[in-house]
């Protein structure tokens, strides 16, 4: 069971075909290095510098951590800032998915490793689109190991799962077939006395999940039409790996600022743009109600006529909002 997601998804989620994840020319001041976190696995750590709490930027999917260089110069003031790519992109290391592990696990795995090596204490960790699982992913495995967390409209399917979600499209059946895989593999017999109501139960919920998804995700590609699946290359195997690894993700306890972007509308878009983007901005406003109703001490603002990269969009709003933020926290 291996479902495949659209280029559209991946327009979506930051690959450089919009203007908005146009490169930054990097003027900043900066010292990089690579820190290994996996047999022959390195990964790419900038360290714009800074003092005070200890801040971590992930990118999103098809960037590195210089995709910040153009935000991370606003903070350095007040916080210690650094960057990390994840496996795949920039100068890490980039396994190829055939052999390499691309899951949300262990991307999450990574960001941990790099953690130790820089012996950071109590960061607050932000990041961007689909960094968002590995955010959730450290709410998860490691809570005691983080302050808080920024989800910079990171805050969708693969950080917060809200079954019958289209935003992205495609993304909410991924994680929900991943997640009945994942039931279906742990059911099996063994020696001893055999429960079946547990497990049947958890495969029950798990189809239920996937039937939701399967129909809201059938219904929005009947609007959408075909879609182009873009060239076949060794960066773009990268990134379906790292969306076919998802998982669920449920709420978490720690602090938490997310913001959602309310995408503006080209002037020049089409009507079928048009009402595209506007079906997605309305599934994007549910899914933050979701979010925002799960996780109840968390601030969930929306930023209204914004791109995905909103530090460049709302820029002004999102710097005030991170710093509002980071102070706000216990020392």
């Amino acid at each position: 069971m291996r479902i495949m997601i659209s280029a559209l998804l991946l327009a979506l989620l930051a690959l450089p075909a919009a203007a908005q994840t146009a490169p930054v020319p990097d003027a900043t001041t900066h010292a990089t290095r690579l820190v290994a976190v996996d047999d022959g696995v390195r990964l790419e750590v900038v360290d714009w510098g800074g003092s005070g709490r200890p801040l971590v930027l992930l990118s999103g999917l098809n960037a590195s951590a210089h995709n910040f260089d153009d935000l991370a110069p606003a903070l350095i003031a007040k916080y210690h800032v650094y960057g990390i790519t994840r496996r795949g992109y920039g100068d890490s290391d980039k396994p190829d998915p055939a052999s390499g592990d691309y899951s949300a696990d262990r991307l999450t795995t990574d960001v941990l490793a790099v953690l130790d090596a820089l012996k950071l204490e109590k960061p607050v960790i932000a990041g961007h689109s689909i960094a968002g699982q590995e955010l959730s992913g450290i709410a998860a495995r490691a809570p005691d190991r983080v302050a808080g967390l920024i989800y910079l409209d990171a805050g969708y399917a693969y950080a917060f799962y809200v079954p019958g979600g289209t935003v992205p499209l495609g993304t909410n059946l991924v994680i929900a077939a991943n997640d009945l895989r994942e039931k279906l593999g742990r059911f099996r017999a063994g020696p001893g006395q055999l429960d079946l109501v547990p497990p049947i139960t958890e495969m029950r919920a798990a189809l239920a999940d996937f039937e939701t998804d399967l129909t809201a995700t059938e219904a929005e590609a009947s609007r959408t039409g075909p879609l182009p699946m873009g060239q076949d290359s060794p960066q773009a195997r990268i990134g379906f790996a790292v969306i076919n690894g998802g998982r669920k993700y449920g709420a978490s306890p720690l602090p938490i600022l997310a913001l959602f972007a309310t995408l503006a509308v080209p002037q020049k878009a089409s009507p079928a743009q048009r009402a595209f983007i506007e079906r997605q901005n309305a599934a994007g406003r549910v899914q933050a109600d979701a979010f925002a109703a799960a996780h109840s001490g968390a601030r969930v603002v929306h930023l209204p006529e914004a791109q995905h990269t909103i530090w460049r969009s709302n820029r002004a709003q999102v710097i005030g909002e991170i710093t509002a933020f980071l102070d706000g926290l216990p020392r």
